[in-house]
């Protein structure tokens, strides 16, 4: 009898021992997963902080004149045209390569009585610009009216405290010197004063890559 129940303890014991084995094992399934899953995501991590060290940046930004202004306007006949330039520069660690510019780009002047107009500049061939580099593009605005006598009014506005300045949407593609199949585009939207810019909207995208 003494041994019976000897062994119903024993066998309790073991069946124990095994739940708190397979409770271990398990256990160290989790830790063991858990840490594969982190080693990827550190991975991950890494690969993604990688590409976005070694990429292009291109920034885009009015640029003044020697006299300090953002633009030059004057008067021929019956329109006012506005004169601007700006930068092109790449702030990435590596050269940004196919930059692709518009042939024109819209603009809107929140400027009294004057119509829309598209922005007309000198337009570079496909460059590069490698870290640090830049480029500048001018632009002309050419705003046409009824007749002298209403240009040289918006003249004096344009020039004047009293005008908004304007706004100029603008927007660049280029590919990655490391990998052309990476593709991104740099959008600006200004509003430009002749001493002063306000930035409206900036953002730099990654485009979908070509397919192979």
């Amino acid at each position: 009898m003494e041994f019976g129940k000897g062994k119903m303890v024993l066998d309790i014991l073991m069946a124990a021992f095994v739940l708190i084995s397979l409770g271990i094992s398990a256990k160290s399934c989790r830790v063991a997963e858990n840490a594969r899953k982190i080693a990827g995501d550190s991975l991950e991590t890494s690969r993604y902080q990688f590409i976005q060290i070694n990429r292009p940046y291109i920034i885009l930004c009015p640029k003044r004149y020697k006299n300090g202004l953002f633009w030059k306007v004057k008067q021929h006949d019956n329109t006012v045209v506005i004169d601007l330039q700006f930068e092109i520069k790449n702030v990435g660690n590596v050269s940004a390569k196919n930059i692709s510019l518009p042939n024109e780009f819209s603009v809107g002047p929140k400027i009294k009585l004057s119509p829309n107009a598209v922005g007309k500049y000198i337009k570079p061939d496909k460059v590069t610009l490698g870290p640090g580099d830049e480029l500048i593009a001018a632009a002309k605005f050419i705003l046409e009216y009824g007749n002298e006598e209403e240009a040289q009014i918006n003249l004096e506005h344009i020039v004047s405290g009293k005008s908004e300045g304007v706004t100029m949407l603008f927007s660049v593609d280029y590919t990655n010197e490391l990998d052309v199949s990476k593709k991104y585009r740099t959008f600006m939207e200004n509003l430009i004063h002749k001493d002063s810019v306000r930035v409206l909207k900036s953002e730099m995208l990654d485009l979908v890559e070509e397919e192979q």
